[in-house]
């Protein structure tokens, strides 16, 4: 137990290769001041948990078959949920590290941490805190440096800059639009309401200056 705690935190691990999830409840299910609430597969999984509202921290793998561990973080805050999340990734990714940032990620944690650094961490994040390692630190700060250097963003027709004019989920389905899924699909994926997603893509097209998906496809395959 860390000094001056007194309150249980109640803990959610969701990762979807069970040598992790078994390695990090042997870490944390020791700690006197920790209860392992949910132990998930899969998002879904955890999405459908009954102590999902009891959950106050939840270490999440970015990276996971169904629904990505960066869009799991941003459907618990969307939902008014109090989990806050740390997110858990295998390797130094900017994409991870960023997009866990902007979802709302209280953490951030490479899956070799330490056990000292992730009891730490989980401790620190229920208080409140935001975290990052050190290597996450330095790796956030030579991102910002370098966004004021030149870049060749991709743009579709009519000069849309694909990264700057679409938020996150848009990008995502216009990647699952690239890759050939369906709107029922990408619902799916996403956990988004089927006319969610026509209408988006609605949005998409009006923006892009496209009238299908096979010229939106085409357009930016040629950007």
């Amino acid at each position: 137990m860390m000094p001056g705690m007194t309150e249980t935190i109640n803990l959610a691990i969701v990762d979807d290769q069970e040598l992790v999830r078994a390695g990090l409840v042997s870490i944390l299910a020791d700690e006197d001041d920790i209860k392992i609430v949910a132990d998930a597969a899969s998002a879904r999984q955890l999405l459908a948990h009954p102590h999902l509202r009891d959950v106050d921290v939840a270490l999440v793998d970015c990276r996971m078959p169904d629904i990505d561990g960066i869009r799991l973080i941003d459907i618990l805050r969307s939902r008014g949920l109090k989990a806050r999340c740390i997110a858990l990734t295998a390797f130094d990714e900017d994409e991870n590290l960023v997009g866990s940032i902007k979802a709302g990620a209280y953490g951030h944690l490479l899956k070799d941490a330490d056990a000292e650094e992730i009891i730490g961490t989980v401790h620190r994040v229920y208080r409140g805190e935001r975290v990052l390692g050190t290597a996450e630190s330095g790796r956030l700060m030579d991102l910002i440096s370098r966004e004021g250097e030149p870049s060749q963003p991709v743009k579709a027709a009519g000069g849309v800059n694909v990264a700057d004019d679409f938020d996150r989920t848009d990008r995502q389905i216009i990647d699952m639009i690239v890759a050939g899924s369906t709107n029922r699909e990408i619902a799916d994926h996403l956990c988004l309401s089927l006319g969610t997603v026509r209408n988006r893509v609605s949005s998409i097209f009006d923006k892009t200056g496209v009238r299908n998906r096979t010229e939106l496809a085409m357009t930016l395959r040629r950007s």
